[in-house]
């Protein structure tokens, strides 16, 4: 079982536009929010609220934090939005009338707070993340980032909430994978507690590595520290989307408006079960069977012994979520007998066999494909000791005993044949 969300940076991805498109994606994810934020140090006198939004082509959802620190006296926005600081003192760059919350501290009330274990992985990862990329940017260590104390309100709600959705998207579909498309750069200057900075802020830029980018022409911060973290939690860079069942889509708006552009993010959920849904063939309802996907990986091996592949086979067979190692005889260039090693396993355990296959055998690459798969309906059955797997054809049933359990029986071939004959034939009776 398991579920894929595919994020569309369209108009790019912030903390909270993360949040919206979760909650517009499925409403009931938000269910009992507020209470877990507030037990993870979100404050009395600041709300969180989520409302429906439309412009000219798109309607979805915004996720507004709403602080009154966030506002000078005089009515202005702060730009502080969801920003880090290093330590007073560190570069004496912030005079103590500035009130700052250390990552740790921040990490602190996540670990003793109401949220589930998951949910605290998830939202320590996030934080984690933010305060490695910072750190980095500025060389300083990461005991000495912190956030201004409006900006660790902002980073708390978008990123815990943004935690317990993915946690509680991860429990109903038993799993859950991700991917992205390309994200938009941006450009321009954007105001930070360290002042003005180029876009993408370089903590963005750190946090991005590995993952494609674009230009749209568009300026502005298209994707934030915040978004560029979420992302780098929840997507291994390369992901590709899988096939399966399409769940649903959510939109989440950002506050900023482009020309003929509809600053949103898309998350597409689709179901990459094996047993989902049915494919009904031309012949009609009788011709069903399930649609899943599995993962590929191949290599090609001129330098290895047989022995020594059998090795590597057995060693990967016992991975798990292996589903078939092939081994077969090739000639490659020079005229070199080889071997071409094919792997077939789920989808979530890709990175695992391409480790094992790293480490069992002499390939310098590996190729890796997603591919469909189509299954019959099955069962399995026991029948005077004998397991018979009953498989649902367009044509009729078909039955195969295993010949492991026929083979424990009877020192000829004869005899084998009769018992595994007797098997099938009475899994195949009504009742």
């Amino acid at each position: 079982m398991g579920a894929h969300l595919h994020l569309d940076p369209t108009g790019g991805i912030a903390g909270d536009m993360f949040a919206a498109a979760l909650l517009d994606l499925d409403p009931s994810l938000g269910d009992g929010l507020l209470p877990l934020l507030r037990s993870a140090g979100l404050h009395d006198d600041v709300t969180v609220d989520v409302v429906d939004h439309r412009n000219a082509t798109f309607r979805g959802r915004r996720f507004v934090v709403l602080d009154p620190r966030e506002r000078t006296p005089d009515g202005r926005k702060r730009p502080l939005r969801g920003a880090f600081v290093l330590r007073s003192g560190a570069h004496g760059a912030h005079g103590s009338s500035h009130a700052h919350v250390a990552h740790k501290d921040i990490v602190a009330r996540i670990a003793a707070s109401d949220l589930p274990s998951a949910a605290k992985a998830r939202a320590t990862d996030i934080f984690a993340r933010l305060a490695v990329a910072e750190a980095g940017v500025h060389g300083m260590p990461v005991e000495d980032v912190e956030f201004h104390e409006v900006g660790a309100q902002d980073s708390i709600a978008d990123i815990v909430t943004a935690a317990v959705l993915l946690s509680r998207l991860h429990d109903r579909h038993g799993g859950l994978t991700a991917s992205v498309a390309s994200l938009p750069l941006g450009s321009g200057r954007v105001q930070t507690a360290h002042g003005e900075l180029p876009v993408p802020a370089p903590a963005t830029l750190s946090l991005l590595q590995g993952f494609p980018v674009h230009d749209d022409g568009r300026p502005g911060e298209r994707v934030t520290p915040t978004g560029a973290a979420i992302v780098a939690h929840l997507v291994t860079p390369g992901a590709r989307r899988p096939s399966g069942v399409v769940g649903g889509a959510g939109v989440g708006f950002g506050t900023r408006t482009f020309s003929g552009l509809s600053n949103i993010l898309r998350a597409t959920l689709t179901h990459t079960t094996t047993t989902g849904a049915a494919v009904v063939g031309s012949g009609g309802a009788d011709d069903a069977w399930r649609r899943g996907c599995i993962a590929e990986l191949a290599t090609e091996l001129d330098d290895m012994t047989a022995e020594e592949l059998a090795v590597a086979g057995d060693r990967l067979r016992g991975v798990a979520g292996v589903l078939d190692v092939h081994v077969l005889a090739v000639q490659m260039k020079k005229g070199r007998a080889a071997a071409s090693l094919r792997v077939l396993c789920a989808e979530d355990a890709t990175d695992a066999v391409a480790r094992a296959l790293f480490a069992q055998t002499t390939t310098l690459g590996i190729r890796v494909c997603v591919v469909e798969r189509l299954e019959l309906d099955r069962a399995l059955a026991e029948h005077d000791g004998v397991r018979v797997k009953r498989a649902r054809r367009p044509g009729g049933d078909t039955v195969k005993a295993d010949v492991d359990d026929v083979g424990d029986d009877g020192d000829t071939l004869a005899g084998r044949r009769a018992r595994r004959a007797a098997a099938e034939r009475a899994a195949l009776e009504p009742g």
